[in-house]
Formats: structure tokens, sequence, C-alpha cells
């Protein structure tokens, strides 16, 4: 990670009511994209991001599943595409189905 992407990685505090960000959407984009990219549950994503920094001597805090889950919605990510397995003879096939 880039000096700047870690500069922005903690989200800016808002001026309006309510409660406050405590990640950018520049973090949150990372973590999903590392998700989409490794095939990985929400769950999964949060600790891989932690060793990733862990890794990578980074202090930065990783976004837990729940807010990956939330902030989610608002996001234009490319779909995850599914792989599905088919028995022939003593091997299997792997394709990527269509989304």
């Amino acid at each position: 990670m880039s000096d700047e992407a870690l500069s922005q990685w903690s989200a800016q505090r808002r001026t309006s009511r309510g409660g406050q960000p405590k990640y950018s959407g520049l973090a949150i984009t990372m973590c999903l994209t590392v998700r989409v990219v490794y095939e990985l549950p929400l769950r999964q994503t949060q600790g891989l991001m932690r060793s990733i920094a862990a890794l990578m001597g980074v202090e930065i805090t990783v976004p837990d599943f729940s807010t990956l889950s939330r902030r989610s919605k608002g996001l234009a990510l490319p779909p995850v595409r599914r792989r599905t397995a088919c028995w022939r003879g003593r091997f299997i096939w792997w394709w990527t189905a269509p989304v």
C-alpha cells in the first residue's frame, strides 16, 4: 500500500448529525475488492486484511465484517463469479459459471 492510500484509510469527519464513519470509502472498497478476487466470505476477508496489514507492518485497523456488509450496499463492485464442479470419471473439472 502506498503512503497516500494509508493516509486516506480513515474517513474524514462529517459536519452533519449522526454517527461518524470510521473507515473511508477507499478502505471499504479495498477490502471488498480482495473479497471478490479471492472469493471469500466477509469474516475471512476481515481476517485476510488483518494478516496483510500485520505482514506489511502497517498500524491500521481493518473494518469488521458487519461494517463491510453495511457499507457495501452503496458501492459498485464487479459481481462474484460462482464456480461449479463436474465429475467426469476420476477428475473434477472446474469452470466459472456466468453470473
